[in-house]
């Protein structure tokens, strides 16, 4: 399975997570377009879905927590 598909099964928690840390909607789904262009970037991220899962919670996070 490549890893878009992969990330297909994981986008509704991950829009539900990015929800739970920025209350906009356009926030929240600007967290969720990062975490997916950055894992399409690296191709070599994650080979299992258990690995791909919380490289993406993580980036999600970190961006909302860095300052703009």
């Amino acid at each position: 399975m490549k890893s878009p598909a992969k990330m297909d099964i994981l986008l509704p928690e991950l829009r539900a997570y990015a929800r739970s840390l920025h209350s906009q909607p356009d926030i929240s789904e600007d967290l969720v377009q990062d975490a997916v262009e950055r894992t399409l970037k690296l191709s070599n991220i994650a080979r299992a879905l258990c690995e791909l899962r919380p490289w993406m919670f993580r980036v999600s996070t970190l961006t909302c927590l860095q300052p703009t």
